[in-house]
C-alpha cells in the first residue's frame, strides 16, 4: 500500500465521517452533515483541539516551567493558533520554541511539540483544561476512539481544495497497525460513510483520543492518508475506486518518554539538545534525499 504524505500546505485529504449512533447518518450522496458541535461528554477533547493556519493541533498541558505546550504533525504550520470552545468562546495563542520528535531508529518523526504563549484570558482557559495523559496501552479493534479535526468539509469525490474549514468530531475503532515505516502508526480504513473516518485537508495534527478509567488520554496524531489521486487532486474514497483508503495516526505511546522529557524542561540546555538532534537528523534526511 502506498502512503501519500500530504505536504504542509495541503495537510490531510479526505473527510471526517461520523459513526452510527452519533448524530445524523451520512451517505455517499450527501455532502457533509457531520458532528460540528461537541456533546457535553466530548467537550474535554473538543476544547483542547486547536485550529492552526496549516492544520490542527492538540493542547498537551503545562510544562514544569510553566510553559504551555501543544502537539501536532511536524509538517503542520503553527501560525494563527486559536481554540474554538464548545460554549462558543475563542482564544488565540502564539507559537514559540518547538521540538521535533525522533523515531527509535534515530530518524525524525512527523511529530513536534510546540511551546505557545497566551494572554491572561487564554492562559486562564488553558489552566482550566489541565494536562492530558498519553495512552500507553494497545488499542484493539473494539477500543472506542474519538478524533476532532479542523479541516475542510469535503464531499466524497470532491477536490481537497473544496469546502470550508470546520471543526468536527467522529467516533471509530482502529482497524490495523502499520509496520512498514520507522514511524509506528495505527490505521483507520474508510470502508463506508457511517462507520468509518477519513480526514480532510488541514486535519493533519488532529488527535485520536480514548477514555482510560474515565480520563481522556491522547492515543495518536493524524499525519497522512492513502487513496489519494495526486494528478486530479481528488479524494479517492473506497466508494469511488474500491481502493483501500486509510488514515494514519502516529502511535504516541512510542514517544511518551520524549514528550515527558519536554514537559519537564529542567534546564535551558535541553532546548539546545533537542534542537541539535532535530537539526542533525534533518540534515541526514536531506543528504539521503
Amino acid at each position: 500500500m502506498t502512503v501519500f504524505a500530504v505536504p504542509a500546505a495541503n495537510a490531510m485529504v479526505a473527510s471526517i465521517y461520523e459513526t452510527s449512533g452519533f448524530g445524523p447518518s451520512q451517505t455517499s450522496s450527501v455532502s457533509e452533515t457531520h458532528n460540528t458541535t461537541a456533546s457535553d461528554d466530548l467537550s474535554a477533547i473538543w476544547n483542547r483541539t486547536i485550529t492552526t493556519g496549516g492544520g490542527t493541533a492538540v493542547y498537551l498541558g503545562q510544562a514544569d516551567d510553566g510553559s504551555y505546550l501543544i502537539i501536532t504533525a511536524n509538517h503542520v504550520s503553527t501560525d494563527s493558533l486559536s481554540i474554538a470552545t464548545a460554549d462558543g468562546s475563542s482564544y488565540s495563542l502564539t507559537a514559540g520554541t518547538s521540538w521535533q520528535l525522533s523515531n527509535s531508529d534515530g530518524t525524525t518523526a512527523d511529530l513536534k511539540v510546540v511551546a505557545v504563549s497566551a494572554d491572561s484570558a487564554a492562559a486562564s482557559y488553558l489552566d482550566s483544561l489541565g494536562n492530558i495523559g498519553i495512552y500507553t496501552g494497545t488499542p484493539t479493534t473494539t477500543t472506542s476512539i474519538y478524533t476532532v479535526g479542523t479541516g475542510r468539509s469535503s464531499a466524497i469525490g470532491g477536490s481537497y481544495t473544496s469546502g470550508e474549514r470546520e471543526k468536527q468530531w467522529a467516533n471509530f475503532c482502529f482497524d490495523a497497525v502499520d509496520t512498514t515505516t520507522a514511524t509506528p502508526c495505527y490505521l483507520e480504513y474508510f470502508s463506508n460513510t457511517t462507520t468509518s473516518v477519513q480526514l480532510t485537508a488541514y486535519d493533519s495534527g488532529s488527535g485520536a483520543f480514548t477514555q482510560n478509567n474515565d480520563a481522556w488520554e491522547l492515543v495518536g496524531i493524524a499525519v497522512s492518508v492513502s487513496g489519494y489521486d495526486t494528478k486530479t487532486g481528488t479524494i479517492d474514497y473506497i466508494e469511488n475506486s474500491g481502493a483501500v483508503c486509510a488514515t494514519f495516526f502516529i502511535n504516541l505511546s512510542e514517544y511518551a518518554d520524549q514528550i515527558s522529557t519536554i514537559m519537564a524542561i529542567p534546564e535551558p540546555s535541553l532546548f539546545g539538545l533537542f534542537a541539535g538532534i532535530a537539526a542533525i537528523a534533518l540534515a541526514g534526511t536531506r543528504r539521503r534525499r
